[in-house]
């Protein structure tokens, strides 16, 4: 199964559609646009967005992911060089595409020069500890053909590690994990300064 292919099924599960909608409740307090999607894939997320006729952007750096977006703002980039000049937005998430950049650190680096001041950040990302342990089921469908890993995944992190992350350069950072079984993603939010 090819990346594409695998982020299609992904994005087509309910429980995406739930976490995208979890995601625009917890921005609705602090939205302010420009927003911009940071590995926006193909645009599930975007498209919950407009549909709220909120002015989002998107970059990816896969550009066959791009190409049903053509009537969006959407370029093909990474998350550790924004095409964007600072201070331009004021929402910034990463909805699953934080573990996939090799550099997090400068990714954040980027979120933080691009966005405003006072503007919000968001990330949602699969839990380290639920992955652990879940990783021996993930082992045994992949034998038996039923999983396919996602060999683009960088590193998951822990919700203490998203947290020290971010702290590099946000002073006030909020998390907490959520899910089916309640810890099995982490969705964190900062303001900047």
């Amino acid at each position: 199964m090819t990346y594409s292919n695998k982020l299609e099924s992904f994005n087509k599960r309910d429980d995406y559609a739930r976490e995208c909608e979890f995601l625009l409740e917890k921005m609705r307090k602090t939205i302010e646009g420009p927003i911009l999607d940071v590995g926006c894939g193909r645009g599930g997320m975007i498209e919950l967005l407009k549909s709220n006729n909120l002015n989002v952007f998107g970059v990816d750096p896969i550009y066959e992911l791009l190409t049903n977006l053509k009537d969006h703002n959407v370029v093909e980039a990474v998350g550790e060089a924004l095409p964007y000049p600072d201070n331009y937005f004021g929402t910034i998430y990463f909805m699953h595409s934080f573990a996939h950049i090799p550099d997090p650190d400068k990714a954040i680096d980027e979120a933080y020069r691009v966005l405003k001041p006072r503007g919000s950040l968001f990330i949602i990302t699969p839990n380290s500890q639920f992955e652990t342990i879940i990783s021996p089921l993930k082992k045994m469908l992949q034998v038996i053909g039923r999983h396919t890993p996602d060999e683009t995944v960088q590193k998951h992190f822990n919700p203490a590690q998203l947290r020290s992350k971010i702290l590099k350069q946000f002073s006030d950072v909020e998390s907490f994990t959520f899910g089916k079984l309640k810890f099995q993603r982490i969705i964190a939010t900062s303001k900047k300064s």
